[in-house]
């Protein structure tokens, strides 16, 4: 039985409740046949029809255009499936409506004089649970948008301290990359000649990545093609180009699987089991998210190479959170321009 289990990906308590509703099912069939076989045949077609031809694509246009609406706005929401918060509520407010509906919206003109029960408290008493589904919705969503905001505070620990980063005339060799759309290229393909810029950030999923790389875009990318200066982004999430598409990225964002270029440069991190657990109950699992299938993760740094790809400078946080601000990078750049005769 566990081999089937396991074969199926399914645990107890699915497999129970699979038992549960097939028994419910075959009570109610057992029951309602025999008293009118050809009527349930024709509601269950119906059922099917409406169900699968009409009400599927309708909420699922709709569910779409939730996903879209809040996607292109910037709103401080959990790596996890946020849209649940949003979708449980929906269906079971459907749910209750498919089931009541002839008494919601008054249809049965027999139902008063069979019960000597009123028909107008149906439709108030369904948009109070409704409302109520809603509420208690929009409560767990805060509840856990306040626990990621704490437990983001300490974020995850670095595998090793930001001194062992590489220093200035470290040589990058060339490593394979992945584009947005999951194409091959290369470090020195989307580097080119020139002098670049490198950004690492920890992916999609991370609130940082969303302010560093709008900012980098609007406030240090013009600087850099006035001077001739190519700009990557890199992270080990697998490739995605929701992070382009949303904040109209002009410069290439690109997976690095197996952070080959973050490990030359000694700026990876491996969060410890406690912020790893905090993350899977909040929906995030690193190992599906890495186009490695690990749980590694660069600092979010900045490196200058020049057109021999060596390190000219290189910029890592110290604190958790926090990102290379565009001025750091243009006063790099300026102070390598016209380094100190003193210094």
């Amino acid at each position: 039985m566990s081999r089937l289990l396991r074969w199926y990906g399914a645990s107890p308590l699915h497999l129970l409740t699979m038992i549960g509703c097939f028994a419910l099912a075959g009570y109610a069939a057992a029951e309602l046949l025999p008293v009118n076989a050809v009527g349930i045949g024709v509601w269950f077609v119906a059922a099917v029809v409406g169900h699968d031809l009409i009400l599927m694509p309708l909420y699922t246009l709709a569910d779409s255009s939730a996903v879209a609406v809040f996607r292109h706005r910037p709103l401080n929401l959990p790596a996890g499936p946020w849209i649940n918060y949003l979708r449980v509520p929906a269906v079971l407010s459907g749910v209750l409506l498919l089931i009541w509906f002839p008494l919601i919206f008054r249809l049965p003109g027999h139902f008063p004089a069979s019960t000597t029960l009123p028909l107008d408290p149906y439709l108030w008493h369904w948009l109070a649970v409704t409302g109520a589904l809603f509420l208690l919705s929009a409560t767990a969503l805060a509840l856990r948008l306040r626990l990621g905001a704490a437990r983001r505070v300490a974020g995850p620990a670095p595998a090793q301290p930001p001194s062992a980063a590489a220093g200035a005339g470290t040589v990058l060799p060339d490593a394979d990359l992945l584009d947005v759309h999951g194409a091959a290229t290369t470090l020195y393909a989307v580097t080119g000649d020139a002098p670049s810029v490198l950004v690492f950030h920890r992916g999609a999923w991370w609130p940082g990545s969303h302010a560093a790389l709008s900012a980098y875009q609007q406030q240090l990318l013009p600087q850099l093609a006035e001077r001739g200066i190519a700009m990557v982004a890199i992270s080990p999430q697998k490739p995605d180009g929701s992070l382009t598409r949303r904040h109209g990225l002009t410069f290439p964002v690109v997976c690095d699987p197996g952070n080959v270029i973050a490990g030359r440069l000694g700026i990876l991190t491996r969060p410890p089991e406690p912020c790893r657990a905090a993350q899977r109950q909040l929906g995030l699992d690193l190992t599906s998210v890495n186009a490695d299938g690990t749980v590694t993760l660069p600092m979010p740094a900045a490196v200058i190479l020049d057109a021999r790809h060596t390190v000219r400078w290189i910029d890592v946080p110290p604190r958790s959170g926090t990102w290379t601000q565009p001025q750091q990078v243009t006063g790099a750049l300026d102070a390598l321009d016209h380094p100190d005769p003193a210094g």
